[in-house]
């Protein structure tokens, strides 16, 4: 993506994302979410690629605007 390489890289900050990306794990909780939520992904995180909301939301529709 041509703003992934716009834009400043920071190789530190990256490995501190990624570190805490991993030292979370609550995916097994989520379902228990029982308030209305916004999950947002987009196609220009520099971490975590687009259509992750999926994986939260299983059935959840790409693009979908509704909130």
């Amino acid at each position: 993506m041509p703003w992934r390489t716009a834009q400043p890289y920071h190789l530190r900050g990256q490995r501190r994302q990624w570190g805490a990306m991993q030292a979370w794990d609550a995916f097994d909780r989520l379902p228990q979410i029982a308030a209305p939520t916004l999950v947002l992904d987009g196609t220009e995180d520099r971490v975590i690629g687009p259509g992750n909301a999926e994986l939260f939301v299983p059935g959840s529709i790409e693009g979908h605007r509704d909130a």
